[in-house]
């Protein structure tokens, strides 16, 4: 076994094509983590993988589309994206999804919002790589991009009007006025600094995979 570490930019597109490289170099999946991937080496490079979001599918949804995955001969494995969420123990609350999904619960809805498919063959699976499906697939992917964006937007303008003293009565009977908030201003903005950057860097990607499959 042959464990290696790789921090995704790209949850899905960068996942996918690394492991797709590795599995030309004969390294086969075995389990695959936020960051740790474990592998067996083999002589057999006939084998893809195509990786997917289904972050947005009840427990119920996932097993019944890995039941047909299963029965069409295919290999699954899951792993975590932890994005936009608020989570209380086994409870996360994911308000971009919709329906029953906006509360994930463990087991089945946390820490398996990636779907990896193990093919034979050194090609896709046509039928997980079709545009229209593609194009759905990246729309609701955009929807943990916007929730983070807003997010960290409201957490900027806290920050500035906390950091300005505007409308500094707002805050009187929050938590600040027993803990003051001004010590954290920096470190609170560089956050949401960050998460919106983050964010906006995350759609512009996915646009441009829209674009590109549009075309």
């Amino acid at each position: 076994m042959v464990t290696k570490y790789r921090a995704f930019l790209k949850p899905i597109e960068g996942r996918q094509n690394y492991l797709n490289q590795l599995a030309g170099q004969g390294y086969r999946l075995l389990s695959s983590g936020g960051v740790q991937q474990r592998f067996q080496k083999t002589a057999d490079t006939d084998f893809h993988y195509t990786v997917q979001y289904i972050g947005h599918m009840t427990n119920r949804e996932r097993l019944n589309y890995c039941d047909f995955i299963h029965d069409l001969g295919y290999k699954t494995f899951f792993a975590p994206l932890n994005i936009g969420k608020l989570s209380w123990g086994n409870v996360r609350l994911r308000p971009y999804n919709q329906g029953r999904t906006t509360i994930a619960t463990d087991p089945g809805m946390i820490n398996k919002e990636i779907l990896i498919i193990e093919s034979k063959g050194p090609k896709e699976i046509p039928a997980f790589s079709e545009n229209e499906g593609l194009g759905k697939d990246l729309k609701r992917r955009m929807r943990p991009a916007i929730y983070l964006m807003l997010v960290a937007l409201v957490m900027l303008v806290i920050g500035i009007l906390v950091y300005f003293g505007i409308l500094r009565s707002w805050w009187q009977w929050t938590y600040w006025s027993y803990r003051p908030f001004d010590p954290m201003i920096w470190p609170w903005l560089a956050v949401a600094g960050i998460l919106f950057i983050c964010s906006g860097w995350r759609m512009i990607q996915i646009k441009s995979l829209i674009k590109r499959i549009s075309n």
